[in-house]
């Protein structure tokens, strides 16, 4: 099965609560499977398991066919059969391994010349933040770099259900570059917020966390 772009098959990894309009959207959330079981829904619901915003995702997850997968595992597309892979700020949640099987499986996928876009916080530029500011708990913060142990029972089963969303890697200019050029992309290029390679990049934000993201375009 293909999109829309002119019988090409564009994937968005990591979708999260912004799935693209037309392509093939993947996260790795188990809320994917509660949102499609009613009667799992609505107990949720009643415990008020769900967090503030999800109930929206949930709905995505119908409206929008947001598809279940755990990119640091496998993507679950064939060979050379993908002209696009698009995942912001996905990457930094990864570990390292994870992140290598991820590169791996999007070379798998992608046809020869196929893009990778990969957006990601710069870390410089949180770094720059943090000397404006000078305040330490903020950098943490913004970093994703910790967060608060749920106490609660609810939270707990929110935990266990949604993940910790924490970062295991950073990135700057230089890290990313090396790192793909570890795993043999081509082209590999830091490109301005607002500019792609992309062929029919409709609904897919150039800008997205503009302020506080670097973003990079690759070929294989």
């Amino acid at each position: 099965m293909k999109n829309n772009n002119l019988g090409q098959r564009f994937i968005n990894v990591g979708c999260g609560a912004h799935p693209i309009k037309g392509w093939i959207n993947y996260d790795f959330n188990f809320f994917i499977f509660f949102s499609k079981v009613r009667i799992i829904r609505e107990i949720l619901n009643r415990l008020k398991c769900i967090p503030n915003g999800y109930k929206i995702f949930m709905d995505q997850v119908i409206n929008e066919n947001i598809k279940f997968a755990n990119a640091g595992k496998h993507i679950p597309e064939r060979d050379n059969s993908v002209n696009v892979i698009y995942s912001s700020h996905m990457l930094e949640h990864l570990d390292r391994e994870e992140t290598d099987v991820f590169l791996s499986e999007s070379k798998r996928v992608l046809v020869p010349d196929g893009i990778i876009r990969i957006v990601v916080p710069d870390f410089e530029k949180l770094i720059e933040n943090y000397q404006k500011n000078k305040n330490p708990q903020k950098f943490i913060d913004d970093s994703c770099l910790s967060g608060e142990k749920p106490k609660a029972l609810l939270k707990k089963i929110q935990y266990l259900i949604q993940g910790h969303g924490w970062h295991f890697c950073m990135y700057n200019k230089t890290s990313i570059i090396a790192l793909f050029k570890r795993h043999g992309f081509q082209n590999i290029r830091v490109i301005p917020a607002g500019e792609t390679m992309i062929p029919f990049p409709e609904g897919l934000d150039l800008n997205v966390h503009e302020n506080n993201s670097l973003y990079l375009e690759a070929n294989i």
